[in-house]
């Protein structure tokens, strides 16, 4: 409406600004006066707006007054306060509203239930009886909602991928922390794969870490750098994982830590969280 509002200002008629209890007949007037400025003669066949500028006016405030009750005397809006949980237990919460200034009050019927709606209801009518001043109550029920029930987790399993260009040519290599789920990476991680502590130890620069994903296809990581509480490793190509992969430690070099385990399997790892997938139709 601003840019139409902008014109209609420029030419001195009305911008439809504070229209709402005339609508139409601000609308008519509007258009009666375009058509003589543009040197017409206005269609008599035109329909005639069945509230006029002084009804909606009247017909707003008394409308008003049924819906929220009668204006205040020291100002121009009425005040609606939406009653919170404690309103069906605490009576001097509702009493002090009152007080304050509550001209109607709200009941939000998402929320609660019937017992707890009926006993603000009787706090509510009870404190306005006692102060001698009406409160319209306002119950505004809850819209249509789009209800699943619970939503099941979905299967525990990572994915490790690096990062490729639009032509699928890796950009950069996947940072892998291996170490126990307990342990959090100490810096930047593209995934934290947990693995036990013991196999972990004997983990060192220059090693492999080959396996065979969730699909059945063979991968191989490299260790980079050791820490005290895991290893870093690097990733080319994209693997997924899940509890129970088994991952193989191939040593660059013979050392004392060769003698530990050589296998060693991935988990716990959490379950994703779950969707549901929505199609048109459905």
């Amino acid at each position: 409406m601003r840019p139409l509002q902008c014109s209609l200002a420029a030419l001195g008629l009305s911008s439809l600004g504070r229209t709402e209890a005339h609508v139409h007949w601000s609308l008519e007037a509007v258009l009666r006066n375009l058509t003589l400025l543009a040197g017409d003669q206005p269609d008599p066949a035109r329909p005639t707006p069945r509230v006029g500028y002084a009804d909606g006016g009247e017909l707003l405030a008394r409308h008003a007054e049924q819906l929220l009750g009668p204006e205040p005397d020291r100002r121009a809006v009425r005040i609606l306060v939406t009653m919170p949980r404690e309103a069906a237990t605490d009576v001097q919460l509702v009493d002090d509203l009152l007080a304050a200034g509550m001209d109607c009050a709200r009941i939000n019927c998402a929320h609660d239930g019937p017992d707890a709606w009926a006993a603000m209801i009787a706090n509510i009518r009870r404190a306005a009886t006692a102060k001698g001043t009406p409160c319209p109550i306002l119950m505004d029920l809850a819209g249509p909602k789009l209800r699943t029930g619970d939503v099941a987790p979905g299967p525990a399993v990572i994915r490790v991928r690096p990062r490729r260009d639009d032509f699928g040519r890796v950009t950069a290599v996947a940072r892998v922390w291996l170490a126990p789920g307990d342990q959090l990476p100490p810096g930047d991680a593209d995934m934290h794969v947990p693995v036990p502590a013991a196999w972990a130890a004997t983990l060192g620069a220059g090693d492999q870490v080959r396996f065979n994903d969730t699909r059945g296809d063979r991968r191989t990581w490299t260790v980079d750098t050791v820490a005290p509480t895991g290893a870093w490793a690097h990733a080319d190509r994209t693997a997924y994982l899940t509890n129970g992969v088994t991952l193989h430690r191939v040593p660059q070099h013979r050392r004392a830590r060769d003698e530990g385990e050589l296998k060693a399997t991935v988990g716990p790892l959490p379950a994703s969280e779950g969707f549901l997938l929505l199609r048109a139709g459905d």
